[in-house]
């Protein structure tokens, strides 16, 4: 599957990309079919969007991994010269294939890990962008309704009971000593049509710099993804934010990543295929560990001489010892790599927790009645908000903002935790060498 076979839609999605938070951390009544729609996108962004799944992603990176298809033809260059019989020759050959296998198969895993993390960010970027959107709705409608009639005019066009320009301008020096100029902690306090500009300025500058990122990360996917050059379409991640915060067993996963990392298997495959008669793919190996390594070949008379051994098996006992060292000290590296960003994925989700209670918080104090669901853009109300109501609803949108990026750090732990596992790409069905050889008679 090529990125241009993928699922075009024209225009903007009309699908919120939120959480879904499920027991411990949150509620599990929270249903998908129930979230509210946006309104119209904005003209000025790009009409067409390739819409992909995370699992999508993650094949179509795995797919297109550069050094991963390099790697796997030339595997399949050293697979024909296998014959049918068990000759030295076709031995040597099976091995070398097996190890590039092995080879491809991390670069692969290494790129649908960097795929997806981008995937989960740009998903990040779009929601972040609707609820600048429904900030800046929100605001529009205090300035054209709340803001003209705050105050009574009077003669000329100035509010009655006005201060002179000199005395305005103290007052607001005062206002400034007191209170933060941006924010909407104290947005509620204030009631001149300056502040609220100000927020809303706040809030477009927000805007545009996710807009911006979203540019950058679509620039940085569609290559990965296997995207044309001059290809201008962006992705949408037809994602749903599931949280399923279940007990992590890390021993598991360290046992499973030991069993599937490429490196670890390849290492396995090579101790088991030392041969005495023929080092030269051993070698081979071995220089991709330190160019020093696998240099010297099987020449040492004077010393065979004088153990009575031929030098060939000298030199395999040697390469065996030299295997078994460097499988050991990787077994340790990865463990702990494991370990790690299982740590990793621990702390976000604890991080995740204090968001949304957070935001429960910000929700109740907003008077929203499904906290669990996502902001709506408010339609246009007969009655107009006050400002402690319209601080509330930004404080809100705030609180959202921050539980989505929680929610996203936790997907990208977990990515990173099944990269140091080795198992992303064997996921979308790329399989170990040892069970592509499976039926092959040799």
């Amino acid at each position: 599957m090529n990125l241009a076979e993928a699922r075009q839609i024209e225009g903007r999605p009309t699908q919120l990309i939120w959480p879904e938070i499920l027991d411990p951390v949150g509620d599990p009544e929270a249903s998908r079919s129930e979230q509210p729609s946006r309104q119209k996108p904005d003209k000025g962004r790009p009409p067409g969007y390739y819409v992909l799944t995370a699992r999508q992603c993650q094949a179509l990176a795995a797919a297109h991994a550069v050094w991963g298809n390099i790697l796997d033809e030339e595997s399949e260059l050293a697979a024909r010269l296998v014959g049918r019989g068990r000759t030295l020759r076709a031995r040597s050959a099976a091995l070398q294939s097996d190890l590039l296998r092995y080879a491809a198969l991390a670069e692969r895993n290494q790129a649908a890990a960097g795929a997806l993390e981008l995937f989960y960010r740009l998903a990040e970027a779009e929601a972040q962008w609707d609820l600048c959107q429904a900030a800046l709705h929100l605001l529009d409608q205090a300035q054209a309704k709340n803001l003209p009639d705050s105050r009574p005019k009077g003669s000329g066009g100035e509010p009655s009971g006005s201060p002179a320009p000199g005395q305005e301008a103290k007052e607001n020096k005062d206002e400034k000593e007191t209170k933060p100029s941006t924010g909407t902690a104290n947005l509620s306090e204030r009631f001149s049509s300056s502040s609220w500009q100000a927020e809303r300025r706040r809030w477009q500058r927000r805007q545009e710099e996710v807009e911006r990122e979203i540019e950058h990360i679509n620039s940085q996917l569609r290559p990965r993804l296997g995207g044309q050059v001059g290809d201008c379409r962006r992705i949408w991640p037809a994602v749903t934010l599931r949280v399923h915060p279940d007990n992590l067993d890390v021993e598991k996963a360290v046992h499973q990543g030991l069993d599937q990392r490429a490196e670890l298997r390849a290492l396995r495959r090579l101790l088991r295929s030392i041969d005495a008669n023929d080092l030269t793919a051993v070698r081979s190996a071995l220089e991709q560990w330190h160019p020093a390594l696998g240099t010297t070949p099987s020449r040492f008379p004077t010393i065979a001489q004088w153990l009575g051994t031929p030098p060939q098996h000298i030199e395999a006992a040697t390469r065996e010892e030299q295997i078994r060292f460097l499988l050991a000290r990787r077994e340790k590296e990865v463990e702990e790599q494991i370990r790690q960003t299982a740590h990793q994925v621990q702390i976000a989700l604890t991080e995740l927790a204090q968001a949304q209670q957070a935001y429960q918080a910000a929700a109740e104090a907003s008077g929203q009645k499904f906290p669990t669901k996502p902001a709506q853009l408010l339609p246009p109300s007969t009655q107009a908000a006050s400002p402690p109501q319209i601080a509330a609803q930004l404080a809100f949108y705030e609180a959202q903002a921050a539980l989505i990026h929680r929610v996203v750090a936790w997907k990208i732990a977990e990515v990173r935790l099944l990269e140091a596992m080795g198992i992303l790409a064997q996921e979308t069905g790329y399989p170990l060498p040892e069970q592509a050889w499976e039926g092959m008679q040799l």
